[in-house]
Order: C-alpha cells, then structure tokens, then sequence
C-alpha cells in the first residue's frame, strides 16, 4: 500500500526526461514496462541478499525494525521491511535499498547505526524508503525510465546525451530521496546530521553550522555537480533546506546545483532537444526572407531537419535573443557556424547571405564571435568585414528588391 504525501514532489526534470522517453522511445518504454520484472529476476535478487549480506532478527534488534516502521508510516508507505548488515562493506557508513516491488529491502554498511541516533535513523531509512517510493509511485514509470536510459547508456559512450541523462535522473532521485528523509525523521537539522555522518563518518555533527558552510560555498561557487550518482553533501543540504523552507524560486536554484547551463560536450536528451528546437528557430530566422530561400539553402536546411519547409512569412523571433544567450562558449560557437554553413551554401547569392548573418547575429548578439570565425574560416580581412557590417543593411535590401521584382 503506498499513499504518497502531499509534499513528498518530484523534482520537475524526473516528469520531463519520463514524458520524453514515453514519446520519443515508445517501443523500448513499453517492452521494459512489461518486463523489466521478471519473477527470475525477482528470485535472483532476493538468493543474491541473503548470499552477500546477514539479515537482520526482529527479535535481535527490534528497535531498528521500530524505526523503520516508524518512518515507513511518516511517509505513507505500508509493506513488508527487511532489514540486512553487508557482509563486505565496502560503501562504507551508508545503506541501500534493493528493489523488489511489494516489499522493501534495506542493506546497512559498516557500524551505521552505532554512529546515527534513533531520530538520525529514522531519516536514514526514510531516504531508502523514498527509493521505493520512487520506484513505484506514479505507476512506476521512474522506474522504467532509469531501465530505459540505462539501457540506451549501454549502447552508446560515455558521455552520450542518454548517459548523461542516466546521471541526472539518478542524480535528482537522490534530491528526492532526502526530502523524504527529511519528512520520516520529522525535523531539518538531523537530515542533515545523517548526511555528514554517512559521508564523513565524524560521530558528532553540527548541522547548523554544516548548513550555513554550505551557504559559504555556494556564494563562492557557481560550478554544478560533477559526481554521477549522488551529489555533493553541500548540494544535497542546501537544495534540502531550500526545499524544506519553501524558498521562491527554489527550483530553478536546484536545477542549476545540479544541471547547470547547458554546455555543447555534456548535453543530455532535454538539453539536446532544447538546442534541436533552438537551431531550428536560428535557421528560420535566417531563411525567413524569400530570397534566401533558394533551392541549394532549403535542400541544406533538410540536412539538419527532415522535410524543412522555410517560413512562410518574414517575422523576428523576438525570444531568440534571450534563447541563444548562454555562457559555454562550445555553444556559442555552434551557432555561428551553423549560420556559417548557411552563408557559403548557395555561391551564386554572392556576399548577399553573408551581409544577413552580419545583420542577425547583431541581433542575437553574436556578432563578436560570429565576426571572427568569418575572419578565420573565409579569410576576410577586419576592414573588409568592418565594411560588409556598415553595407549590410543595403546588399540585403537591394538584393530582397531584385528578388521581388523577378
């Protein structure tokens, strides 16, 4: 039985990257919804746990299996809870969850619960109950969507859009994960607690002061995560606290801990599709004059998007601008030379195209950039490019005149 609580969300790129992949991979999302749980899966899992980990007696310890309930009802969640010690830890203090659907399974590591108090327990489970909750909340589709990514990361190298957005999801399921700790234990400062305890094995923790050090680093640091699956402890305890305290625009702030801008080497399917969707609007925008839509630019625009067809009528997209602004300059220089494939397409338009691209990079400021790969690639002088920017407005109104009156 699972009743998820109200303010247990979801972080919004988990609802993006599952939407996509339901649209862009239908076949592949149907095929592991129907059998990424096998019951031989299911049975080689569960000989797997008792085989590398010792499980735990209720009668033993029955304070743990009190704790565990305890956070389990916090969170709304009522199935069986086995508890088990790895036999070999080498994940140091921590736990995890082992997903089998209909019941939980918990492995400890190392002396954990010598180290957490009764309170600090209860958010430790939380965090691997939220996994669980994860897993088969929402009809299960998070689940399917890291089978998916994770099977679209096998097939393709590191790095790949679908590895990168493997990363993230598991990156974000963590995010979640503490905020659910955060409502089975009840209170901010022992979340906090647990987490510095399990990633720095010191006995005693200040959470307070933990909180306001990892306001320190981010006031002095812009970088995103880098790690693959679980983010920095400063990341988690501030995107917990701006989560827990409600603060506006919290969200955004997250996604940039844990995303960041996009950068050209490390997109992942949302980013690559927003950039797809970008350099559509940038090659509208450039062939939205009729006489840059000549048989040789339009077959070129084809290569880039199945069945182009040029815009019907001239218009500025005025939010191109804000779009196309970014800080890594690997995009910024994507986008000038895709307007640079456009230029030398059709030679017979002369310097024509080239005299636009001047005119709209200006517009989508650029124009700096945009000036000196010119100069590099085509090998026209800083005076006579200086000239082309100054002439611009009038090759392209003559050459738009000539062109109406054929």
């Amino acid at each position: 039985m699972l009743e998820i609580p109200d303010t247990l969300n979801v972080p919004t790129y988990h609802s993006e990257v599952a939407a996509y992949l339901q649209n862009e991979q239908a076949e592949l999302w149907q095929w592991f919804a129907a059998n990424c749980l096998a019951k031989d899966h299911t049975d080689a899992v569960r000989l797997e746990l008792l085989k590398s980990a010792y499980r735990v007696d209720d009668q033993t310890t029955p304070r743990l299996q009190e704790l565990a309930h305890e956070a389990a009802q916090q969170l709304g969640l009522d199935v069986p809870i086995t508890l088990y010690h790895a036999q070999r830890s080498v994940n140091g203090l921590n736990a995890h969850l082992t997903y089998l659907p209909g019941e939980v399974h918990i492995v400890l590591h190392g002396s954990i619960t010598e180290m957490l108090d009764d309170v600090e327990l209860r958010a430790l489970f939380g965090h691997e109950l939220s996994h669980y909750i994860f897993w088969t909340g929402w009809d299960g589709k998070f689940f399917v969507a890291d089978e998916v990514l994770a099977a679209l990361s096998n097939d393709g190298p590191q790095g790949s859009p679908q590895s990168e957005s493997h990363r993230l999801l598991r990156l974000y399921a963590e995010i979640f994960c503490d905020r659910g700790a955060r409502i089975a234990c009840g209170e901010l400062l022992p979340t906090v607690s647990t987490l510095v305890k399990t990633e720095t094995s010191v006995r005693e923790v200040n959470a307070e002061s933990y909180l306001k050090q990892a306001e320190e680093i981010a006031g002095s640091e812009s970088s995103k995560t880098v790690e693959r699956t679980h983010p920095e402890c400063y990341i988690r305890t501030r995107a917990l606290k701006l989560w827990d305290e409600q603060v506006t625009g919290a969200e955004d702030e997250i996604r940039r801990m844990i995303e960041g801008p996009a950068a050209l080497n490390q997109l992942d399917l949302l980013a690559q599709n927003r950039i797809n969707q970008f350099t559509r609007r940038l090659v509208d925008a450039f062939l939205s004059s009729a006489w840059l839509q000549t048989d040789k630019l339009v077959s070129h625009a084809r290569l880039f998007f199945d069945g182009f067809e040029p815009p019907a009528e001239s218009k500025i997209d005025e939010q191109l601008t804000a779009d196309l602004q970014t800080p890594d300059a690997s995009l910024r220089d994507y986008y000038c030379y895709v307007l640079l494939d456009f230029v030398t397409t059709d030679r017979e338009l002369d310097e024509a195209p080239l005299a636009a691209a001047l005119q709209l990079t200006e517009r989508l400021q650029l124009d700096s950039r945009f000036g000196e790969i010119v100069h590099k690639e085509l090998g026209i002088g800083k005076k006579q490019l200086a000239k082309l920017r100054r002439d611009a407005p009038k090759i392209v109104n003559q050459v738009a005149q000539e062109s109406e009156a054929r």
